[in-house]
């Protein structure tokens, strides 16, 4: 009887139509909460369930939750399916290009019927529900071509902006450098040597400062000097550091907890419970987000006298998480999903969803405008920055890894590369995170 049950339950998802199926337009989120975009080839998805073996159409499918082995298969008639998935990797073509992704760094993956052009609007990316401001929204106008380009040829996975704007920073992980580049000639300025391994940088207060952590060492970078001090070197492996001040470094590594690291001392200064993965302060300071709770820090106080921390845990699910991008008034929080969080009136309170807008690979805000620039793969949409809407949408040429937005010189900075000659590189630390990273800089100008 079950296997009659899984037969019939097999064909009603196929269809008879299963031969020369269209390629179905995919979302993948990976666990290090970057977004891929692009088209897989539609054969069918089989799925081991309690009901036996069964293969599943794409076309009948919205979504699926990932969890280690096991999945949840949205189907488009609201019907669940849970089970395991038999294969191990995605081919998902962007562009001109190919990636591979392997289903054990995925989390979520959202499924489009149509088969979009590049540039198109994606059914169902968020809910941002205004119009381009001509054209059909499901063929947005095309962008104005960039004002200026750089190649690197170098893999681009981070960008940052000096203070006052003139010099633009291009953090190129595989021969960990970092390019400093004029913004008014759009050239290169140095290049400054990092330590092995440095995938991110973390902003220290004041500007022109970077905390430096590359595997199993901390340093710190001055940008205007142009040299990375002695650094620090730790038994353990690194994950991510957020420096709170000069003095005081918090770390998340391979080992459980959250180090407390003292700069001045050059060692470990206490060990709290809890916490792991990325650490993303709030604009404040006074709270940072870990992926399984929340730091709370005190207003004042200097770290030699502080008694304590206050670590909660607070466990948040893996599909509705990912790498946070705070509105610059400190109010809201976006994920790179496209879900919009209310932060709380008090510093103690958790995030609280309240908005949806599409989902985006990187972003940039231009507060004084009140609007944020969310890019993806062949797409930039604009969005109103107090309620949300989509108010302009745009096509582009671009794959995007990474991008900073400079209002005052209305000009956006992406690092990426033509869909003509897209190179795809996705560099991998310890902890198997995920980075995007592209040889081109571009000079967009902000529409």
């Amino acid at each position: 009887m079950r296997a009659l049950l899984a037969a019939a339950l097999a064909w009603v998802l196929l269809g008879a139509s299963i031969a020369g199926a269209e390629p179905v337009h995919v979302e993948i989120n990976l666990k290090s909460g970057e977004l891929v975009s692009g088209e897989l080839e539609a054969a069918p998805l089989h799925v081991e369930s309690s009901l036996g073996g069964m293969d599943v159409n794409w076309s009948d499918l919205t979504g699926i939750a990932l969890n280690g082995p096991s999945a949840q298969l949205s189907l488009s008639d609201g019907t669940t399916i849970q089970g395991s998935l038999a294969v191990r990797e995605f081919h998902v073509r962007v562009g001109e290009g190919e990636l591979v992704v392997m289903l054990s760094d995925a989390s979520y993956i959202s499924v489009s019927r149509a088969r979009p052009r590049p540039g198109a609007a994606v059914a169902g990316a968020g809910a941002g529900t205004g119009a381009g401001k001509s054209g059909d929204a499901s063929k947005p106008p095309p962008l104005e071509p960039p004002a200026a380009t750089l190649e690197l040829n170098d893999a681009v996975g981070w960008l940052g902006l000096s203070p006052d704007g003139e010099q633009l920073y291009a953090l190129c992980a595989p021969t960990h450098t970092l390019v400093v580049v004029e913004t008014a000639t759009f050239q290169v300025k140095s290049r400054i040597e990092l330590p092995p391994g440095t995938l991110t940088l973390s902003p220290l207060p004041g500007g022109g400062r970077y905390l430096i952590a590359a595997r199993n060492r901390v340093s710190l970078l001055d940008v205007a000097a142009g040299r990375v001090t002695e650094g620090l070197e730790l038994n353990v492996d690194v994950f991510d550091a957020f420096a709170v001040d000069e003095e005081t470094v918090f770390l998340t590594t391979d080992k459980p907890g959250i180090t407390v690291l003292s700069m001045t001392t050059k060692a470990a200064a206490r060990q709290l419970p809890g916490g792991r993965g990325r650490l993303q302060p709030r604009p404040d300071r006074r709270k940072v987000y870990a992926d399984d709770g929340d730091l709370l820090l005190p207003s004042t106080a200097p770290f030699q006298g502080q008694e304590h921390w206050l670590w909660e845990a607070n466990p948040r699910p893996t599909t509705g998480w990912g790498v946070l991008s705070f509105f610059p008034d400190g109010r809201f929080a976006v994920t790179t999903r496209g879900q919009v969080y209310r932060l709380g009136r008090s510093y103690q309170a958790d995030l609280i969803p309240c908005g949806k807008v599409p989902g985006f690979t990187c972003m940039a805000f231009l507060p004084r405008a009140q609007r944020m620039l969310l890019l993806s793969d062949y797409r930039l949409v604009e969005c109103d920055m107090t309620d949300f809407r989509t108010t302009r949408d745009f096509s582009t040429k671009l794959y995007v890894a990474a991008a900073v937005a400079d209002e005052e010189r209305k000009v956006v900075y992406v690092a990426g590369a033509e869909t003509s000659s897209m190179p795809v590189t996705l560099p991998t630390d310890p902890f198997r995170r995920s980075f995007r990273s592209a040889p081109t800089l571009f000079k967009l100008r902000v529409p």
